[in-house]
């Protein structure tokens, strides 16, 4: 009927927004206030700004935040180097997600390699909500001159206290005193498995099924002491293959979920020597930022490469007292297409 109206426009059904970009010609107020709303043309869809988030938010759009966002192609990607929190704020939308826990760190005194975090990969669709995001320290590395390593600690991404998933931290590395031989320290299992000293002859750690893999085994005695490598991402640690050699880490495995392909979770050398001074050992970083083994002329096991969840390379302790590696703290990232 004559005079009747919709949405305040005589004669139409439907009113014109304000319309503009996000940024440029025509862009956002540059002081909103909750409750404006507009059509973004440089998105084609309608937007509205958000008290509570302080931002704008699109009608049906898949907006979050939280850790370090960068973008690649036609991908947003959130990068977590420490624990904090997946907030997503508006929509729906299955994420790619990649998971590493802390390596475990390599031994002092006969000093074998830590093993590596464990590592995932995967999707998952979450709903608007706090998505825990807990990144693994490397263990600790160690100065004494004989210990067993430490341990990885676990990554995780949660959700009201439930896993999504979990990647558990990389084993520790064994020991044994070389002041006095029967004195030793067993390996710990992990996401990979940290390696084995040569009082346990032939055993190996072992990593979970899915994250990771078994250290190399230390299958020779003196008088040099080379010792195995923890296991990696990607593959075993190295056997020693005899007395005066050490084995190198496991190679990690590689993601391109950043935009380039990327080796994470190596896994760390085993370390060497004695009274010659002269074992072998691999200074061949593996794939994936695992720590070299260190050598009694005076090379302590360095440290598995920061968030790579990187296992520490083991140090042989002979009339000096040197360190064993560091593991490499982890790392979790989420992306999702724009």
């Amino acid at each position: 009927m004559a005079g009747e109206h919709d949405g305040g426009v005589i004669g139409q059904q439907a009113i014109n927004l304000p319309a503009g970009t996000t940024s440029g010609i025509n862009p956002r107020p540059s002081s909103p206030v909750p409750g404006m709303i507009r059509y973004n043309t440089t998105k084609n869809l309608v937007e509205y700004y958000d008290g509570g988030q302080a931002t704008w938010i699109g009608v049906g759009e898949f907006v979050a935040t939280g850790g370090t966002v960068s973008t690649s192609g036609s991908y947003t990607i959130h990068t977590f180097t420490s624990t904090g929190s997946f907030q997503v704020l508006s929509g729906n939308k299955t994420v790619d997600y990649l998971v590493v826990a802390g390596g475990g760190s390599g031994s002092t005194g006969f000093g074998a390699g830590g093993g590596a975090g464990g590592m995932l990969t995967g999707t998952f669709a979450p709903t608007v909500g706090t998505y825990t995001c807990t990144v693994g320290a490397g263990g600790a590395t160690i100065t004494s001159g004989n210990a067993a390593g430490n341990k990885g600690v676990d990554s995780s991404i949660t959700a009201g206290g439930a896993d999504i998933v979990r990647c558990y931290g990389g084993g520790t590395a064994a020991h044994q005193e070389q002041s006095n031989p029967g004195v030793a320290s067993a390996y710990q299992n992990g996401g990979s498995g940290g390696a084995s000293n040569h009082n346990n002859a032939n055993s190996f750690g072992t990593g979970v099924a899915g994250q990771g893999n078994n250290s190399g085994t230390t299958t020779n005695s003196g008088p040099n002491y080379g010792l195995a490598g923890g296991g990696g991402a990607g593959a075993a640690g190295q056997s020693n293959p005899n007395a005066n050699t050490s084995g190198a880490g496991g190679v990690g495995s590689a993601s391109s979920i950043t935009g380039s392909s990327v080796t994470y979770a190596g896994g760390g050398g085993g370390g060497g020597g004695g009274p010659n001074y002269n074992t072998t050992v691999s200074y061949t970083m593996p794939a994936g930022g695992g720590g070299q083994g260190g050598r009694s002329a005076g090379t302590s096991g360095s440290a598995g490469e920061a968030n790579k969840g990187a296992g520490g390379g083991g140090a042989h302790n002979y009339n000096v007292v040197l360190s064993g590696g560091a593991g490499g703290s982890g790392v979790i990232i989420i992306r999702y297409l724009t």
